[in-house]
């Protein structure tokens, strides 16, 4: 390998070195965020068993988040072939992500 073709490989190795790095913030912020998505997860389930409690301001809470994260709020239930009951609905799990990125990821805030 000659001087010259030796240098250019350095050149773009340190150049991909540079573009790794550039990502790492971005990288680390989403992995942060991530992270908190269980911590997101247990506050709101805990809301909603406040809700349950009877407590009409617990229950107004719980029922925000519900509408949230079941998209458009909607969910049905149809008869199954063999009795059974079916619920269908579609989840919106971006809700966590919202509420995760709220808090500071220290989970506060939601």
């Amino acid at each position: 390998m000659t001087a010259d073709e030796l240098q250019a490989a350095i050149d773009r190795a340190e150049g991909k070195r540079r573009e790794l790095e550039a990502q790492q913030p971005e990288a680390k912020a989403t992995a942060r965020l991530f992270a908190m998505i269980p911590k997101a997860a247990a506050l709101y389930r805990q809301q909603v068993a406040l809700g349950l409690n009877g407590n009409p301001r617990d229950a107004s809470k719980a029922k925000v988040f519900l509408r949230g994260l079941f998209e458009g709020g909607k969910v049905t239930l149809s008869p199954g072939a063999d009795g059974s009951l079916w619920a269908n609905y579609s989840l919106a799990p971006a809700v966590l992500l919202k509420a995760a990125a709220g808090t500071g990821y220290r989970g506060r805030g939601i």
